[in-house]
């Protein structure tokens, strides 16, 4: 039997799930504490490094959580998943609602919840302008609205 993975391996586990929390949590606590040092020392600037990395792996532990696949147990996914959406920025029961929703209407532009506003739009001067320099200064506006449009917003269809 040639298998990369057994099918033991794809279930969620408690022990795993754990080890899995130390790599963030190490990032955490080493990133807030070289934050303490001047801005010019090597140090600080591993901080921001650090807790950038630390951000990241807080969404996608959000993400996981959200499809109740990293911890055996329901309360503890949610229990986690609350946790790790606080430093994600976003609030976790409603982004897993709207995730859940995501995968059950993927490619139906009028249905998914991620992309049923979106249309083909002719943007006046001003709007234009904005885009245009946001995209050449790598200024992420659109993520930024569309973080704030769908993440917070509470009141569905």
């Amino acid at each position: 039997m040639n298998q990369l993975r057994k099918d033991a391996d794809l279930k969620p586990d408690n022990r795993q799930a754990l080890k899995h929390l130390i790599l963030p949590v190490l990032l955490f606590i080493t990133g807030i504490y070289w934050c303490n040092f001047p801005s010019t020392s090597s140090l600080y600037f591993l901080s921001q490094i650090s807790l950038a990395i630390f951000f990241l792996q807080c969404f996608i532990l959000t993400h996981e959580m959200g499809h109740l696949s990293f911890f055996r147990e329901r309360w503890l996914n949610q229990g986690f998943g609350h946790l790790f959406s606080f430093f994600s920025f976003i609030p976790f029961l409603s982004w897993q609602s709207i995730h859940q929703l995501h995968h059950r209407w993927t490619g139906y532009r009028d249905m998914d919840p991620t992309t049923e506003i979106t249309e083909d739009t002719e943007f006046s001067f001003i709007p234009r302008v904005v885009i245009n320099v946001s995209w050449k200064t790598w200024i992420p506006i659109f993520s930024i609205a569309y973080r704030l449009y769908r993440d917070w917003e509470t009141d569905r269809k």
